[in-house]
């Protein structure tokens, strides 16, 4: 759901828009979402460090406030790329339900950067999104990105997060989870 050009572009925006040395991204061959820092090292790739000590200070809630950055905008893209193949291919399950599901995940994301008093970066979502040429394939597509989500939560919830965004990433990965059992079912056939 998406391309490695495109993908390359937002990510190298991103970066020019971050003041944090240390943040640094894998550009992956696959989809709208970035693989997990294991896939890029077989593949040649940059490292991604998920790995933030959040303890209270101002450079903790900048840290955060990447993290959530990352987050949101891979939850952008996906919804984009929902609504774009369900305008190139009509109202099918389970694009209509994911569009729906994205939104929870985008709204539950953003309650926290208002909690944290952090601005909600804008949606630009629909600048990447990319309708692969068949529904199968972007069901396997599909399955790339949400392996990659999963990864994304599994490796921030192994720092040291606030107890609300940790609940939230939670959550999150779990629906991740779910997503990606019905790409694999509709893979499936």
């Amino acid at each position: 759901l998406g391309s490695q050009h495109s993908v390359s572009q937002e990510v190298d925006r991103f970066m020019r828009s971050q003041s944090t040395e240390d943040v640094r991204y894998e550009v992956s061959a696959m989809g709208n979402r970035m693989n997990s820092s294991e896939d890029m090292h077989a593949q040649g790739g940059q490292s991604f460090d998920t790995n933030t000590d959040l303890s209270a200070t101002d450079s903790d809630l900048a840290q955060l406030e990447t993290i959530l950055q990352v987050t949101l905008a891979d939850e952008y893209k996906a919804r984009a790329e929902y609504v774009a193949l369900v305008d190139v291919y009509g109202e099918v399950s389970p694009l209509v339900e994911l569009i729906q599901a994205e939104t929870k995940h985008v709204d539950a994301l953003t309650r926290l950067f208002e909690m944290y008093g952090l601005d909600v970066p804008a949606d630009n979502g629909a600048e990447f999104a990319v309708v692969p040429a068949s529904l199968e394939e972007a069901y396997q597509i599909g399955i790339e990105a949400e392996v990659y989500n999963i990864s994304l939560y599994e490796n921030y919830l192994t720092t040291d997060l606030p107890t609300n965004v940790e609940t939230v990433f939670t959550h999150l990965m779990s629906a991740s989870e779910n997503h990606l059992a019905t790409f694999e079912a509709y893979a499936a056939g």
